[in-house]
């Protein structure tokens, strides 16, 4: 599939309110190990395809500075609508803007999100970005947001595995070689934690990388 064919099928998925893979509670991985990161609780954090994550909210109430980046409007008006938030609609570099409760989301393609807004977070939090990017797109994804970090920075990375010739994605699996392949050129990789999960209803698991940019 084109980007522009991938990008319709999220679109079409929101449109669709075909949201099964919205959690509706902060991620349990999120909430034990963000810890583990060395960082201050201002920093912040770049939230890339964050949909109407509540995760945002567990990272904003723990004191950081966040930005989701967000293709889907209608997913962007649920996020601040049912959390009861009001936000402003900015117009910036010819994308809408969303300002509000100290979040800010973008909505726009994570591949042509200005440079200066990546530049400026110290942490990305990747809780299913990276799976649902094709595959065949993913060295673009890492080029266009992780190049763009600056030394000492860290990406706490959620990924999936599970067995390809079962299933297909998205959501894609991403083994430890992927991550490798990907990042291990300018960052270092720790897999913090492993745990078993059903993806469309086969067996898998939910994986932790904390990397941090060298």
């Amino acid at each position: 599939m084109s980007i522009t064919t991938d990008n319709q099928f999220w679109l079409d998925k929101w449109k669709h309110n075909k949201i099964g893979f919205h959690e509706s509670e902060p991620h349990n991985l999120l909430t034990q190990f963000w810890s583990h990161l060395k960082i201050s609780n201002t920093s912040k954090v770049l939230v890339p395809l964050c949909g109407k994550s509540i995760d945002m909210l567990w990272l904003k109430r723990s004191g950081h500075e966040v930005t989701g980046v967000e293709l889907s409007g209608t997913a962007i008006s649920s996020f601040f609508e049912e959390n009861q938030i009001e936000a402003k609609i900015q117009q910036r570099d010819k994308n809408n803007c969303y300002v509000g409760g100290g979040l800010t989301i973008w909505e726009a393609d994570i591949f042509n999100l200005p440079n200066v807004e990546l530049e400026s977070h110290e942490i990305i939090y990747d809780r299913a970005a990276l799976v649902a990017i094709n595959p065949r797109q993913r060295h673009k994804y890492v080029k266009s947001l992780a190049d763009n970090m600056s030394s000492g920075s860290y990406m706490f990375l959620i990924g999936l595995e599970y067995d390809k010739s079962l299933l297909s994605g998205p959501p894609f699996s991403l083994a430890k070689d992927d991550i490798e392949l990907l990042y291990g050129g300018s960052w270092n990789i720790k897999e913090i934690e492993r745990q078993t999960t059903m993806v469309k209803d086969q067996p898998g698991f939910e994986v932790l990388y904390i990397l941090e940019k060298v």
